[in-house]
């Protein structure tokens, strides 16, 4: 039951994944088992997914382009940012044999003149990195996300103190802000919940997103199936890709 009171507002669920890891099959098999579509950015230089397990996923869900090398854009030539994208793009449609129309910043990382490069591509929208939103989107090309699948409340392993402790720092205004249970800061799977339980009150668009190599190095797939079988529990759920939001 949420814990929130609910007037029959609609909701929608998305996911997207990045990178395009080899273990995307395991994460690609779990949503459908829940019936969940997902979108999967794939950027072709990075270790990644054989091209006919490219093809099987795009069978059931959407390919999106992520560059070729996942490079910060922001960093790199208007030229390199063209190429990097559109080649991305080339490259997945001669494999799954249709049109790309999402794109996802690595890293989050976009400014003015690249969303305008991104346009110029001919893509449908692009996702951002931007988290603890569900409201729908109102910019094709600074799509928001929700949900982060990633360690709470602290992310050990990644290289710094700051980095590690980010987690807390970052969702912890917003855990008070939505009066969430004092457990959700320290449980993911709370977290998770409590998350979803507040965008089906508010209704709206609740976008989930990560990395299947992310989820498997901190062991969240137990939490992860906790989230999609609660959201199946609610009548009035609908399922839909990143290009279908908007």
């Amino acid at each position: 039951m949420t814990m929130f009171s609910t007037k029959n507002k609609k909701i929608i669920v998305t996911t997207s994944w990045d990178d395009g890891n080899i273990l995307d099959v395991k994460l690609a098999a779990l949503l459908d088992k829940y019936g969940i579509k997902g979108t999967f950015y794939i950027a072709p230089n990075m270790p990644r997914l054989s091209n006919n397990e490219i093809i099987a996923i795009s069978n059931r869900h959407e390919i999106g382009a992520h560059t070729m090398d996942h490079p910060l854009l922001t960093e790199i030539s208007p030229e390199e940012i063209k190429k990097q994208i559109a080649q991305s793009r080339d490259y997945l449609e001669k494999i799954i044999g249709k049109q790309v129309k999402m794109f996802a910043y690595p890293s989050g990382d976009y400014s003015a003149a690249i969303i305008d490069i991104v346009k110029s591509l001919g893509f449908k929208g692009a996702r951002t990195t931007r988290d603890w939103s569900w409201i729908q989107p109102t910019d094709a090309f600074k799509i928001p996300t929700s949900l982060h699948i990633y360690p709470h409340p602290l992310r050990p392993g990644v290289g710094s103190a700051r980095a590690g402790f980010r987690p807390i720092f970052h969702n912890l205004p917003k855990i008070i802000r939505y009066r969430f249970p004092l457990k959700t800061i320290f449980s993911c799977k709370d977290l998770f919940l409590a998350m979803f339980d507040r965008a089906f009150a508010d209704g709206g668009v609740f976008h989930i997103w990560g990395h299947s190599w992310e989820i498997d190095r901190y062991n969240l797939w137990e939490d992860l199936e906790n989230l999609l079988k609660h959201i199946c529990s609610h009548e009035g759920v609908e399922f839909k890709t990143n290009s279908e939001i908007i």
